[in-house]
């Protein structure tokens, strides 16, 4: 079963630039990820509460500070997987939807 979480928009401080890290802005999350026994039973207990992973990305957005956008989705990556023992392969995406004038920057992690 794959569970993904898509667009999550949040307000952060990531950037090497001395500008980045004074001024929030905007950033784009979406995630992927599977789980290694999908549910027998229609029951939230057997799969992961997509709440949990929200709450994940809006706080390593909004709460830690990165200078790399990679580290930004290495560390929700690794923070998701801290949550339930049954997620595996999981692929974030973060934009940093301010950065450019005509683009937008992003970048994949894949764990």
């Amino acid at each position: 079963m794959l569970i993904q979480i898509k667009d999550i928009v949040a307000l952060g401080i990531h950037g090497c630039l001395s500008h980045e890290k004074k001024q929030r802005q905007r950033f784009r999350v979406s995630i992927s990820f599977a789980l290694v026994t999908p549910p027998v039973h229609d029951t939230l207990d057997e799969t992961v509460d997509w709440k949990e992973v929200r709450d994940v990305i809006m706080h390593s957005v909004e709460n830690e500070s990165f200078s790399l956008v990679g580290t930004l989705a290495t560390h929700i990556a690794q923070t998701v997987q801290l949550l339930d023992k049954n997620i595996k392969d999981i692929t974030v995406h973060v934009e940093k939807l301010d950065a450019w004038d005509n683009g937008v920057p992003s970048v994949v992690v894949k764990m």
